[in-house]
This record gives structure tokens, C-alpha cells and sequence, in this order.
């Protein structure tokens, strides 16, 4: 996947993007504390510490930077995607977001046909 990301990075002459590949949770992601502007959590908190993510984002995003969470619906079936026990419900997500770090920007709302998402932003 990479390498596809790459080639198209070179065809379209963009220059503003470092790949990276690594295991985020035992390496962390490798960039500054408070240095980023935006983090995106898509289709990535159905993992068995999603609190992980969360914390990692927070260290790394500017005071104000935002998280954009988008995730498989759990109510109802997808073509892919985990299987329906074990994705998150937009409340869970919610309940796992630390209100003295974060606070929530845009409610989770469905994305057709098969997501939801959420805006949070590091206080």
C-alpha cells in the first residue's frame, strides 16, 4: 500500500507528505507532543485498546487540533469490515473520550452508507 501511495505522490507532485509504517500502539506514531493539527481514527477503534489511540492522538495534537473518528456502523451489515460484535457504538466511543482532554465538536452522525463519524477537539 505504500509503495501505491507513493508512485501516486510522485505522479501528482506532492511533495507535504511522509509515509510511515508502524505498529502505533508499541511505537507510538513518532511525531512531536502538541505538533500536529489533525489526527484521523478511521475504521481503527474496534481494536482492543481504543483508549490507545485516543491518548496517542491527544499527546501529539496541538491545543485545539482535531480528531476526526469514523467507523463502521454496528447496526447493520456491511460488505466489509470487523464483524458487527466487535465495533465500537458511536455511544461507546463517546463514553471512551476523556472529557478533561478532549471536547466534542460535532456529535456522531451517520455517514451513508456505512459509517458514522465524530469531531473532537484537544482542549
Amino acid at each position: 500500500m505504500l509503495d501505491i501511495v507513493r508512485q501516486k505522490l510522485t505522479n501528482d507532485h506532492i511533495h507535504n507528505v511522509n509515509l510511515d509504517q508502524r505498529d502505533v500502539l508499541t511505537q507510538r506514531t513518532g511525531l512531536a507532543d502538541n505538533s500536529i493539527d489533525y489526527v484521523m481514527l478511521f475504521n481503527i477503534l474496534h481494536h482492543d485498546s481504543p483508549k490507545d489511540f485516543l491518548n496517542e492522538a491527544y499527546r501529539i495534537l496541538k491545543p485545539q487540533g482535531k480528531v476526526g473518528i469514523l467507523h463502521w456502523r454496528s447496526d447493520i451489515l456491511t460488505p466489509r469490515g470487523p464483524g458487527l460484535s466487535i465495533r465500537p457504538k458511536p455511544d461507546q466511543i463517546l463514553q471512551w473520550i476523556d472529557r478533561l482532554k478532549f471536547s466534542v465538536d460535532k456529535e456522531p452522525g451517520v455517514i451513508e452508507p456505512y459509517h458514522y463519524g465524530i469531531i473532537i477537539s484537544k482542549l
